[in-house]
């Protein structure tokens, strides 16, 4: 369950990080946009649910 738990707060941060955060990409791609977003939203709930 940790060892999920980090994968999903993980994919969030790095998302985060590169192209939020410190903007050292930039966001053109829509499809990466998409599933960054799912991940995002889903993220919390998928945390609540390893519990």
């Amino acid at each position: 369950m940790v060892a999920k738990s980090t994968a999903v707060v993980d994919t969030i941060y790095r998302f985060r990080n590169v192209y939020v955060a410190h903007q050292d990409r930039e966001l053109s791609d829509p499809e990466l946009a998409r599933q960054a977003l799912k991940d995002w939203t889903n993220g919390p709930y998928r945390l609540w649910s390893c519990r």
